[in-house]
């Protein structure tokens, strides 16, 4: 009896758990920018099957996507000229000569 007990729960635990997931990635995807649409003919196969889903990101989701991979790169790039210079103004330094060689 309780053998069967557990293996319900499980079984619950399982389906809830897929209920989840299919609501994230059905609703949840709204939120991040995607449409989703249904293909209700078969005007548009061999590409996408009739009853196929097909996700379509919004433009103002790529904007942002494009605009902070343009900030990141700028950043990179300004990083590796300040080392850069950095690495000019350490080699441009004159030496310090010690007490011996006064």
């Amino acid at each position: 009896m309780r053998t069967l007990e557990v293996t319900l729960k499980t079984i619950s635990y399982i389906l809830i758990s897929l209920v989840l997931v299919l609501a994230v990635l059905l609703v949840g995807l709204k939120i991040f920018g995607f449409q989703i649409y249904t293909v209700l003919s078969g005007s548009m196969e061999p590409e996408y099957k009739t009853g196929g889903l097909v996700y379509i990101i919004l433009g103002i989701v790529l904007v942002m996507f494009a605009l902070s991979v343009y900030v990141l790169c700028a950043y990179i790039k300004k990083r590796n000229k300040v080392e850069e210079q950095a690495e000019l103004d350490k080699e441009s330094e004159p030496e310090e000569k010690t007490d011996a060689e006064w």
